[in-house]
């Protein structure tokens, strides 16, 4: 298990995919649908950010492959029949320890701006430089 305590599959999953909290919240909503699967209403009632913000969530989401759009419609990708047990494992961590979740999302993120600026620090020259 990494360091986070979070199933390996699982935090893999965070990194490539869940960049927020409403990430995490759209997905979540999702797997949770009936068969049909949700739509942008469906979810933004759950998610209750804004209907925009949830319909752009929705859209990443299904260019990357987690989840599929038929019309008007969301539901997770079948594509890799390991995906929906990684979500299923991803919503009972976030039910059981939400703030190592939250965590998680944001730790490499701030480690990257980290490095970023770091990288355009101004550093001294030293004094025969």
């Amino acid at each position: 298990m990494p360091e986070s305590g979070l199933p390996a599959d699982v935090e893999q999953f965070i990194a490539e995919y869940i960049r927020t909290i409403e990430h995490l919240e759209v997905v979540l909503a999702v797997a949770s649908a009936p068969q049909g699967g949700a739509s942008v209403s469906e979810v933004f009632s759950k998610v209750r950010s804004s209907e925009a913000s949830v319909r752009e969530r929705l859209d990443e989401l299904a260019d990357e492959g987690v989840l599929t759009r038929e019309s008007d419609r969301y539901r997770v990708s079948t594509k890799n029949p390991a995906l929906s047990n990684t979500i299923t494992e991803l919503g009972r961590a976030y039910k059981e320890r939400s703030i190592r979740v939250i965590q998680t999302i944001y730790s490499d993120r701030r480690r990257a701006m980290r490095e970023l600026s770091d990288a355009f620090r101004i550093r001294r020259k030293d004094k025969n430089g």
